[in-house]
């Protein structure tokens, strides 16, 4: 259950119609996700939570604009806060399509070399989220109205979520990012996951003219009778939302001022 986890986190750095007159859920959903390979820049907003059994809470939050280049390192100037409790503390990373950087308390440092390399080949050659199929994740759907969200009019898709079938989803990009192979969960481990699971949702909007996603939201709460090795991951449940707004539009990063060599490098 770790790589779920891991497989969340992944999503970080692996960043991607018609009218919903007459279409159902289902059709939504499957034009939605036939289009996630498809946004290739936007202003980014992550954020993965584990929610401990007292209240207290674990995770990060991960925002800012980002832009896709085939083969290159992205444009992206993302903040990434880590959460423990009441406590934060973040960082950024900036890449300007040639460099990449990361800014810690205030100081700026140039990445490597060979880590801008390892950045650049795998964000490069990425579908980023055209690996995952939405309509597999989803039990039951509903259609509705969905309002303005991230620049858009949207539909709102609402539904059960297949959670085997998320994890497994998930884990194929991770393995874009770690370059191993991934495997459906299925037969005992889909069994494991599914009864470790009281409640788990999927909330999907969605442009009404161009299908691209603007929201994603997952919320999983664990059983009582989930395994003490679940729980020691999951905590009693977990929050997921990703947010693309204004997709596809450019993005203008600024090369960083007062640079530094990074530590040891």
């Amino acid at each position: 259950m770790r790589r779920f986890a891991l497989a969340l986190v992944a999503l970080a750095f692996l960043l991607a119609g018609c009218g919903s007159s007459g279409q159902n859920a289902s059709q939504v959903l499957s034009a939605t996700s036939a289009n996630l390979g498809k946004i290739r820049s936007g202003e980014l907003d992550m954020e993965l939570l584990f929610t401990a059994k007292g209240g207290g809470r674990t995770g990060f939050d991960l925002a800012g604009p980002f832009a896709l280049h085939a083969g290159g390192l992205p444009d992206a100037q993302l903040d990434y806060t880590q959460i423990a409790g009441d406590k934060t503390a973040t960082q950024t990373f900036i890449a300007t399509g040639d460099k990449a950087y990361v800014q810690i308390r205030g100081e700026t440092f140039e990445l490597p070399q060979k880590t801008a390399d390892q950045i650049r080949s795998t964000v490069g050659a990425s579908n980023g989220l055209g690996a995952i199929d939405l309509s597999n994740w989803v039990m039951d759907p509903t259609l509705g109205d969905g309002g303005q969200v991230g620049g858009a009019d949207t539909d709102k898709v609402h539904a059960k979520l297949n959670v085997p079938a998320a994890v497994s989803g998930l884990l194929a990009v991770a393995s874009q990012v770690n370059g191993a192979s991934a495997q459906a969960l299925s037969g005992t481990s889909a069994e494991q996951v599914q009864r470790a699971v009281s409640s788990a949702t999927i909330d999907v909007w969605t442009g009404k003219d161009d299908r691209l996603l603007r929201k994603l939201v997952i919320a999983v709460e664990l059983s009582p009778n989930a395994t003490a090795k679940i729980r020691s991951v999951l905590g009693a449940g977990v929050h997921f939302t990703l947010a693309v707004s204004n997709p596809n539009e450019k993005v203008t990063v600024q090369t960083p001022q007062n640079v530094k060599p990074y530590p040891g490098s």
